[in-house]
């Protein structure tokens, strides 16, 4: 019998009607106005400084609520153009202070200060500035109130300042950021924002926060639902312009065959190019990015992957269009499928880059509503014509400022006429007792294809209890049709629906070696719309735990049921027939946490598969030399055999990675991977000089090498590709 979707208007009405209130909040807190000058040098010394009250702060690591082991002070003030933080983080032991990195944007374990901030006071979103007692400056941007995986943008950069200094008492600290970072509202002269600050002492690790936060809760500095309001005065958003030009120069050199077909040549291409991004500020809190001839070469390559699954990857997004307030954007319709994947704009499926011609970006906050919209345009690839993608995107809260209702809206053009449209509503209510209802109803259209909402759509309800103590449960339902295919997004599957949920529970002891530890039952069962029977199936009972010093892991038995009307093809010319499968695997899972300077973490898997069985085993080691030098490594080995049809490969991956740091302006990245199953290593390697906040200066050498030279005939060339770059850019503002 056919599955019918979810009414999207009912849906989201009911809701709405399910909404709780949140409890309330403490009075907020009114920042001082600094009474002199500041010099921002790593010295909190100044009588400006001595006339602002310390933040009290609490203890929530190892153990909520412990009394200190080392004395804090915290301060954060402000100016008519900026907020100001002041770190006074004494210590007991100087030579234990872990300054592990001085590389832009690294954290690796390091002792830390952290302040964050939720400017449009929203309880949804905040950006969060770090630094350690190397001086890094490490800023991130939060979303969904830290909920989901890609809640926690680690890619965000922005401009600001900070100082530390190191003495036989411990480290200081100063920041200096911007009003036109935050981008705050302001009302008649007043601007209500979120505040939290927090310390980290790492080899202990022992963590103090402002404001406190429950016990019950995990790594809550970073929920903006949690900060604590401050009110600024006298102050008034406003609104920058920056324009940043970049140059590049360099030489690309690639391997491939001649006409004939019996020699390879070697193909030089020289590069000279030009581009231009601008950042205005049209409001307070709303943002305009532009960009023309856009160029991403100074991105760090990808991660090598094995695939073992029918489904394709999802890879990171680190490009830096791509990132202001990139949370918004996300519109998850279940497991890693989403209406928008940025990625399928100005890269190929194969990874290539796509030339970007130009496009434009509109994010922030209009009154109660959170917005933003996209257009970009790319240039022709691979005989393939350019295309115009298009998204708007629009939310704002309901009932409380944890419960939103939103939609979006994207399109897909070729210049051959083809299109995809694709639009989407979304909502989530919190309730009493830490429960939420999430819901989502998308479709999507495309030239020559059905429009009748069935064919086209996708919808699931979650209901689901958040909360890392005590029980844990949810319940999950998703539909889609056979034509679901949103053209800028993410889909592994269609014409299904799926039933699955969590069942667990957490505990937190008061005392002994371990700071938490759970159990789960989670399953999930997908099943065809056409017939109803099983297409696939997925359950999982494991146990987890966390110690208080840091390391945590993951111990579980899975049983996985497949039904394949086709043949699914794998790695290394192996396939899986058509047929019903039942397999069962034992995962396990290793972290090894930061307080150490040389740690391993692994992964380890085995059991049957399909109709044969397979094993994994990954490590990657990490060690912190000193804190202009760190190390790491990774491989992984993947073995797969069918005996009762001869097939079956091994996969090896091995990664060497090493970050080097002569101060906090000048850094280098160095990455060589290695496949077997594409006969390929690869080397990435990256200098950087940081003359000031967007001012860079990059040098950027890639190879590609072939480890089995006789693979084909004729031989093929020991360097396959080679690329040398040179890219400056130089913002104004």
């Amino acid at each position: 019998m056919r599955a019918h979707p979810l009414h999207a208007g009912a849906a989201l009405a009911a809701l709405l009607l399910a909404a709780a209130p949140l409890r309330g909040q403490a009075e907020p807190l009114r920042l001082p106005r600094l009474t002199g000058p500041v010099v921002l040098d790593g010295r909190p010394d100044e009588a400006a400084w001595a006339a602002v009250e310390p933040l009290p702060l609490a203890v929530h690591l190892p153990t909520a609520g412990a009394p200190p082991t080392e004395r804090t002070e915290i301060r954060v003030a402000y100016d008519d153009g900026y907020l100001y933080a002041a770190a006074r983080l004494w210590d007991s032991r100087p030579d234990g202070v872990r300054a592990n990195s001085l590389t832009r944007d690294r954290w690796s374990g390091d002792d830390a200060f952290n302040l964050l901030v939720d400017a449009s006071n929203d309880d949804q979103n905040a950006l969060w500035f770090q630094t350690t007692p190397g001086g890094i400056r490490r800023d991130l941007a939060i979303s969904n109130n830290a909920e989901g995986p890609s809640a926690i943008n680690a890619s965000w950069n922005s401009f600001w300042e900070v100082a530390t200094t190191r003495t036989p008492e411990g480290w200081f600290a100063e920041m200096r950021i911007p009003f036109s970072t935050l981008r705050f509202q302001a009302r008649g002269g007043r601007a209500v924002v979120g505040i939290a600050a927090s310390r980290y002492i790492a080899r202990k690790p022992e963590l103090h926060t402002f404001p406190a936060f429950p016990a019950d809760r995990e790594m809550n500095e970073l929920r903006p639902a949690l900060m604590r309001d401050a009110v600024l005065e006298g102050v008034r958003a406003p609104r920058p312009v920056y324009l940043t030009p970049y140059l590049l120069a360099g030489r690309s050199r690639l391997a491939r065959l001649d006409a004939a077909g019996g020699a390879w040549e070697s193909l030089a291409d020289p590069t000279r190019d030009a581009g231009l991004d601008l950042k205005y500020g049209l409001t307070g809190s709303l943002t305009l990015d532009m960009t023309v001839n856009t160029d991403f070469a100074q991105v760090e390559a990808d991660d090598e992957q094995v695939n073992l699954t029918r489904f394709s990857l999802v890879q990171p997004e680190r490009r830096p269009f791509f990132q202001e307030r990139a949370g918004l954007f996300d519109f998850n319709t279940g497991g890693p499928t989403g209406l928008f994947y940025s990625r399928r704009i100005g890269l190929s499926e194969e990874g290539e880059p796509v030339r970007i011609l130009g496009g434009a970006r509109v994010v922030g906050r209009a009154g109660a509503w959170d917005v933003g919209a996209l257009g970009m345009r790319t240039a022709a690839h691979g005989g393939a014509p350019g295309e115009s993608f298009g998204v708007l995107r629009a939310r704002r809260p309901v009932l409380d400022p944890v419960s939103y209702a939103g939609a979006m809206l994207t399109t897909r053009l070729d210049g051959e006429g083809r299109y995809n449209v694709a639009y989407g509503l979304d909502a989530s209510v919190r309730l009493p007792g830490e429960h939420f209802v999430t819901g989502t109803w998308s479709q999507s259209v495309r030239d020559g294809g059905s429009a009748a909402p069935a064919d086209g759509g996708r919808a699931r309800a979650r209901f689901e209890r958040r909360s890392s103590r005590g029980p844990v449960y949810d319940l999950d339902l998703q539909w889609s049709g056979r034509e679901y295919a949103p053209g800028i997004g993410f889909v592994t599957l269609q014409d299904f629906h799926r039933v699955g949920g969590r069942l667990g529970y957490a505990w937190a002891p008061d005392g002994g070696g371990l700071r938490r530890h759970g159990a789960n039952l989670i399953g999930g069962t997908v099943f065809r719309n056409a017939d109803g029977s099983v297409e696939s199936g997925r359950y999982v009972a494991e146990w987890w735990g966390e110690s208080r010093g840091g390391p945590w892991g993951v111990l579980g038995v899975y049983r996985v049921r497949e039904s394949l009307r086709d043949t699914f093809a794998l790695p290394a010319g192996a396939e899986v027939p058509a047929g019903e499968y039942t397999f069962h695997r034992l995962v396990g899972s290793f972290d090894p946490g930061t307080s150490r300077l040389f740690r391993v973490g692994g992964r380890l898997e085995a059991g049957t598969f399909y109709d044969g069985w397979s094993g994994s085993v990954a490590a990657r080691p990490t060690w912190n030399v000193s804190p202009r030098l760190e190390l790491g490594a990774a491989y992984e080995l993947n073995a797969v055999r069918f005996p009762a049809r001869g097939q079956g490969f091994e996969a090896h991956l091995a990664q060497l990675r090493a970050t080097a740091a002569l101060n906090t302006r000048v850094s280098a990245s160095a990455m060589a991977q290695y496949s077997s199953l594409r006969d390929l290593a690869t080397a990435n390697l990256r200098l950087r000089y940081s003359f000031r906040e967007g001012n860079d200066l990059f040098l950027v050498f890639n190879e590609g090498i072939n480890t089995d030279r006789f693979a084909t005939d004729p031989t093929l060339p020991l360097s396959g590709s080679r690329t040398v770059l040179l890219k400056y850019t130089h913002t104004f503002g």
